[in-house]
């Protein structure tokens, strides 16, 4: 495991222009009901962000702001995680993330 990966809202102070289209900013329900943008980070086992993406609107859901990022882009290029790989159990294992279930990887 080379990472873990999430992400929060960052709540923004007023209510997005028109031309961004503010409802896609809106999450929560009610009177929990806020206007964010999500920010995604990745961090190893130091606790040192290696990957930070922070734009996809609030209203989006992680996987939206995951497909979106440059982290994506560079998962399904192989241009991270694909070495070094290591041995267990006669199997080759690549390096992986772990997140919650709303983070997918990438099909090969």
């Amino acid at each position: 495991m080379c990472g873990a990966i999430d992400g929060t809202h960052i709540v923004l102070q007023k209510k997005p222009e028109q031309l961004h289209g503010p409802a896609v900013y809106r999450t929560g329900s009610g009177d929990q009901s806020h206007y964010s943008i999500l920010l995604q980070g990745v961090c190893d086992g130091d606790k040192i962000f290696w990957d930070v993406c922070c734009n996809a609107a609030g209203g989006l859901d992680d996987r939206a702001h995951f497909k979106a990022s440059s982290l994506w882009t560079k998962l399904r290029n192989k241009e991270v995680l694909s070495q070094p790989t290591i041995n267990v159990q006669g199997k080759a294992v690549q390096p992986y993330l772990v997140g919650d279930e709303t983070i997918h990887s990438p099909p090969s």
